[in-house]
Parts: structure tokens; sequence; C-alpha cells
């Protein structure tokens, strides 16, 4: 026998209402009970909230009268509990440390979860783990009363990778680029073509070298190539500091040979 029945999650209030429809001649409240996180109507299972992966209470079940009915049908509405399993880290918002620190010192290597090709050897490796997530930016809320704000910001520095120490962030894991066995992994050209340099530092796709799995990201340095600068560039920064020097001014641009008039620029 399927039953009309309409469920909604009140989050809020932690709490599950259900409305249900039976034929006139059932006992509803004396027949509606919680088996292994399902609700029944007697031998018939109503829901199963596994499926919808919701937790109730199986001791708290409130039972009201809907509406009226018909001669065919009666509503029910039900209220439940939801229980909400505790977390490991329940008392704050942050995400969830994938890899604690407890649990990296016991790693001896890292491998390639594809190949298992060797990336690198942490046997004799300090572990340690990282701030919270964007904690640069967020240095200066933490820090009230100073006196001299120039003193902390000479100090606070990017946090970068160190030989023979392994950082964990919150998602990811700082290797130094020293401590990468051999020619184990390389950058990726493809994704390197299509950047846009916009700093002299950018991350950019890893895989292994082996069987070309993903890696992660490896930080590189732009090969750039000193650019001297030609005459013009020398002609216009003279003329560009002798405007900013005075009010009026004329330039005269002549010829070495003839010492004939080519530009005049005056204001």
């Amino acid at each position: 026998m399927v039953l009309p029945f309409f469920c909604e999650e009140l989050a809020n209030i932690k709490a599950l209402r259900a409305v249900i429809a039976v034929h006139p001649d059932v006992s509803f409240q004396e027949n509606l009970s919680i088996k292994h996180n399902a609700l029944f109507l007697g031998n018939e299972r109503v829901i199963n909230f596994n499926d919808i992966q919701v937790t109730v209470d199986p001791t708290t079940i409130t039972v009201l009268p809907h509406s009226q009915g018909t001669d065919r049908l009666i509503p029910y509405e039900v209220k439940l509990t939801v229980v909400t399993p505790k977390k490991i880290n329940d008392d704050d918002d942050e995400l969830k440390t994938w890899w604690p620190v407890k649990d990296l010192a016991t790693k001896k290597a890292f491998v390639c979860r594809v190949c298992d090709a060797l990336l690198v050897d942490t046997a004799s490796f300090k572990f340690k783990p990282l701030p919270s997530e964007h904690w640069y930016e967020l240095v200066e809320c933490w820090i009230c009363h100073e006196s001299k704000p120039e003193e902390h910001r000479a100090r606070m520095q990017p946090i970068s990778a160190q030989p023979k120490m392994l950082l964990a962030g919150t998602t990811y894991l700082l290797v130094h680029p020293g401590d990468v066995a051999g020619e184990s992994i390389e950058m990726d050209k493809h994704a390197a073509s299509q950047l846009k340099w916009a700093m002299s530092r950018q991350w950019i796709p890893v895989h292994c070298v082996k069987c070309n799995g993903d890696i992660g990201e490896g930080q590189f340095e732009k090969d750039a190539e000193p650019v001297l600068p030609s005459f013009m560039d020398f002609l216009t920064f003279d003329l560009l500091d002798a405007v900013k020097a005075h009010a009026t001014y004329r330039f005269l641009i002549q010829s070495r040979r003839d010492s004939k008039i080519q530009l005049l620029v005056s204001s």
C-alpha cells in the first residue's frame, strides 16, 4: 500500500515536518514508530531517512491532526527531531584539515597515486602545520594598540617552503623543490604556455614525469631577459625629468652635424 506522504526539513530548528494521509480505520499514532532510522506505520516502511542523509531521534515523535480530512483519507502531521552528529572540528567554521601533522609524521615517503613513482622521501623531515588560510591578509586584524605599524610589517613575510620540512595546509602540502626526488616532477608546458604572467612568480600545474599524472602545482619564476634602454628611451626620460622640474620649458632638438632644428617643444 502506498501512503500519501510529504516531508520537509526545518534546518533552523533541527526538525523534520511530515504529513501522512491514512485511512480512517487505521490507528495512526499507535502504529507509528521509528526503527533503524526509518519511519514505519505498522510493518510498512514509509521512508528511510538514510536515503536523504538525515538522522532522527526515535524517542521524540509528535503527532498532530493536520486538517480536516475526507471520508477516504485523514492527514496527520508528524514532527521529528534531527540528530546532528558531533564533528571533530565542530567548535569552529573552518575546513577540516585533510592531513593532520600527527598522521603525516608517520609517512616515510610520498609517491604518485597513479604509478607509485617516488616523489619525495620524507623519512628525515620535520612536519609543521600552516596557519589558517589567508592569515597574511588578516594579520593586521589581530594586532591592536600598536604604536609603530611598520615594525610588524617589516618582519611579516609570506611563508615559503623550507628544505627538509613539510608544511601542511588545510587542503595541500608545501614541499621545497630541492627535496623532490630526481626528475620525478615537471611543469605542465601546455598550462604554462596559456598563462599570462602578471607577476614574476606564478603557480603552474605539475605532473609526474613517469605517467603524466597530476601532482599539484609548483611555483615558478619567469625567465626574463634584460632589456637595455634605447637612445629614444634615454631622450624621453630626460625630457620628462625636465618637464617635472620647470613650470615652463622649451626644447630644441638639433642635428649634431649642421645644428639644424629637427623638433621644437615648448609650453
